[in-house]
């Protein structure tokens, strides 16, 4: 079949998350969770929620439920699992790959693998052959240019249409006011959303302004979610029983801890969990302290956007509560015990929120979303006397550009010192004026080595092999300038072009990414 025959489109918001991930359809005014089916030795497997994993088993690949199932039924026999792919993307850059089954993986090609599933789970569960799928996707408010980018490019190889790239606490908050206020053009409120989900946590205040969202700030923690606390309760359990588990069992137990813990209410007692060596029964006081300390880390990140937004008209008119680690109990009672004032909205459906504000998203192109940038982007510059600071390139807080334009910035020319110049790029919360140092813990991104002296690469083509140690002081680049561009498109991806304007016009294009430490 070819692309000009398909007839059908159909729309979905798209949350691809660290445990599971959700499909929403549009479908004229509605926005149900799709049940998407995976077969597995012949038979069918499906659900709401699709857990983010696939697993390798005697040269066959298998996605979602399948892969658990396969991996529980062949542990034995040499099935590999690879969990989580998202937390794969939390440090990825280009040629990034994991190792398993003894075989290195990249993961690009990983996550192209599932989402091509996904979208044949969609049009499976819809009944359909074939369709053009157009959808909107959400990812953490904190994700860097290259989460971003990975992310933008495996959702394309795999089959969709893209219509837009959201914030997972923009999507949220658009879920909120059609669950609360059914219109949304008519909401004025600001919001503090709380969305702990499977692996990670974000809060952002979210200004709504009839049909105009704008994520005013955000803050994240990228590794600390529902996992942690199925993992904590599974700690427990050992501890009662003297040992700890192997990794199937783990795995087993892992998702029995999961479903004990999201059926704690505010009546529970006790925790039981079913092991085959007996129920072990847990005080849900004894859990509860057990994660109050990662919960503390969360409330703070909170007091922290609320401390950074004061000055505005009002206070947030509620917080909204998404994401399964949302549902613990000890969640909402943290909350109101901190900030007593704020209205708490625990929605009916946490786990779906992203998804069905990204639906939403798609089938309302009225419905305006901001963008922006939630830390400061730049470029490590040297002074004179040695010392280095920070020379801030996209600001945070700066809106991303409309579809299809770019935010552009470029720097005043200048003559080398160096006959290869070293750009080390870092993003960070603040700088310091005085000192132009990065407050905080900055992120640094990927480095680029550019041949300032044409007889490096004298054919014009981009030089293969540049180190920083083969850099050296020189006088003989007086007459040359350099020119720094910077652009930054709707989705929040960096790139640049640095140039030789007088040998011979020679210029380079880099993509900019979050490198991950050495």
């Amino acid at each position: 079949m070819t692309a000009n025959s398909i007839k059908t489109v159909i729309k979905v918001g798209l949350d691809f998350g660290t445990t599971h991930t959700v499909a929403a359809l549009a479908d004229e005014g509605n926005y149900p969770v799709l049940r998407l089916p995976f077969e597995y030795e012949g038979e069918i497997l499906a659900g709401e929620f699709t857990p983010s994993c696939l697993t390798m088993y005697q040269g066959e690949v298998y996605y979602g439920p399948a892969a658990t199932r396969c991996f529980l039924d062949h542990f034995d026999q040499g099935a590999v699992l690879i969990p989580s792919l998202k937390r794969s993307l939390l440090d990825w850059y280009e040629g990034r790959t994991i190792r398993a089954g003894g075989v290195h993986l990249d993961i690009g090609q990983l996550l192209t693998g599932f989402l091509a599933e996904v979208r044949r789970a969609i049009l499976r569960a819809l009944d359909l052959e074939e369709a053009q799928v157009e959808a909107v996707i959400a990812v953490p408010a904190n994700a860097s240019s290259s989460q971003r980018y990975v992310t933008l490019t495996c959702f394309r190889q795999a089959g969709f249409k893209l219509l837009r790239i959201l914030d997972e606490p923009s999507a949220s908050g658009i879920q909120f006011v059609r669950e609360r206020y059914k219109r949304w053009d008519r909401v004025e409120a600001d919001v503090i959303i709380y969305d702990l989900g499977g692996g990670t946590f974000d809060t952002t205040l979210l200004s709504i302004r009839k049909g105009l969202y704008d994520p005013v700030l955000s803050r994240g923690i990228s590794r600390l979610g529902g996992d942690d606390f199925d993992e904590l309760l599974l700690r427990l359990v050992e501890e009662r029983l003297g040992r700890t588990f192997g990794e199937r069992r783990r795995l087993e137990m892992r998702q029995i801890a999961r479903q004990v813990k999201e059926g704690i209410t505010p009546y529970t007692q006790k925790l039981h969990v079913e092991t085959s060596e007996g129920v072990i029964s847990i005080p849900v006081k004894e859990f509860q302290e057990a994660v109050q300390p990662l919960l503390e880390r969360t409330m703070e990140l909170v007091d922290q956007v609320m401390a950074e937004t004061k000055g505005r008209d009002a206070a947030p008119d509620r917080i909204v509560l998404v994401g399964g680690g949302s549902l613990l109990a000890l969640v909402p009672r943290l909350l109101r015990e901190r900030f007593g004032r704020a209205k708490i909205h625990q929605g009916l459906y946490p786990f779906a929120a992203v998804a069905i504000g990204a639906a939403i998203q798609a089938a309302s192109p009225g419905l305006q979303v901001m963008d922006r940038l939630h830390n400061h982007f730049g470029v490590i510059r040297v002074k004179q006397d040695g010392s280095e600071y920070v020379d801030v390139i996209f600001e945070k807080g700066s809106r991303l550009p409309e579809d299809g334009a770019f935010l552009t910035a470029r720097r005043p020319s200048y003559d080398p010192r160096h006959n290869i110049g070293r750009f080390r790029y870092l993003e960070c919360d603040e700088v310091d004026q005085p000192s132009g140092q990065a407050v905080g813990e900055p992120i640094y991104w990927n480095e680029i080595l550019f041949p300032y002296d044409r007889a490096i690469n004298p054919d014009g083509r981009p030089p293969l092999g540049l180190d920083s140690q083969d850099i050296v002081e020189t006088n003989l680049l007086r007459d040359e300038r350099i020119q720094e561009e910077y652009y930054l498109d709707e989705h929040g991806i960096v790139t640049t072009r640095i140039s030789r304007t007088v040998q011979d016009g020679f210029s380079s294009c880099y993509n900019l990414f979050r490198r991950w430490p050495v």
